[in-house]
């Protein structure tokens, strides 16, 4: 028990650490790229209904989208969108080399959390490395997405842009956010079975990760749907936010069980 319990700390610290890492990363690219501000796409209001030049730039669909979404690279807008862009792609890498080290830990605290409680079930341990395995895909998947976004800021009109460019997008931001939101579902799952006494935290945690996964997944489904990924996105980031204070909690309540257990 006491090892246990030394290892609920470990873990329990390492996802505070790499949530603040998380959070700091997001905040210095935004302020990079944008000086803090949200970016608009170049056609705002438009027919996909995006709000945010990003995600729309990530889920393009065609390179008539690429151009509608950061505008004419000969005019001041279409030159700074693009220059937002790849500072944002350029150091997307701070950002996920902290957030999937951030889902694993999660998984693997809330695995340890309910060993704890001895109410997992024996199918826990597979699960967990099934997680943990699709945590490991993001950062590939990331890498690779940012390279077809960083080559695709380089077109200056629409019949230079190299389709298969377009293409290797759409499979790797699929797989990245197919990945996100697995994982999102699974952390609603485990969070179900782990509150299982306290109301309030089972519906807020399983409802906030739930509704990650499942509006992520429609976004990537349907065209007339990608713009829903911005709504994804929020409730995930509020996600980050109540696991990591819930993991800063049980770092400190499982150090202190370990001081009077030892």
């Amino acid at each position: 028990m006491i090892r246990l319990r030394r290892s609920i700390v470990a873990v329990a610290c390492g996802a505070v650490i790499a949530g603040i890492a998380s959070f700091a990363a997001l905040g210095y690219i935004t302020y990079a790229g944008s000086g803090g501000d949200v970016v608009t796409p170049a056609t705002y209001p438009n027919r996909h209904h995006f709000t945010q030049a990003i995600f729309w730039f990530e889920l393009l669909d065609s390179r008539e989208e690429l151009f509608e979404a950061l505008g004419d690279p000969g005019t001041p807008q279409g030159a700074a969108m693009r220059r937002i862009m790849d500072v944002t792609n350029t150091y997307d890498v701070l950002l996920f080399s902290a957030y999937p080290p951030f889902f694993a830990l999660l998984l693997a605290l809330v695995h340890l959390l309910l060993r704890r409680d001895d109410a997992d079930p024996p199918a826990a341990l597979p699960i967990l490395v099934a997680g943990i395995v699709v945590c490991a895909v993001m950062p590939l998947a990331d890498h690779m997405e940012n390279v077809q976004l960083l080559k695709l800021t380089t077109f200056a009109a629409p019949g230079d842009v190299d389709d298969g460019v377009i293409a290797a997008l759409k499979v790797w931001t699929r797989i990245k956010w197919g990945a996100i939101f697995a994982v999102t579902a699974l952390l609603a799952l485990r969070y179900w079975r782990y509150f299982i006494d306290s109301r309030f935290p089972r519906y807020a945690f399983t409802g906030i990760y739930g509704i990650t996964a499942v509006v992520g997944a429609i976004s990537l489904m349907f065209d007339g749907t990608r713009f829903l990924i911005e709504a994804a996105s929020t409730t995930m980031g509020i996600g980050w936010l109540v696991s990591a204070v819930h993991a800063g909690v049980v770092a400190v309540k499982a150090m202190r069980m370990r001081e009077r257990a030892e």
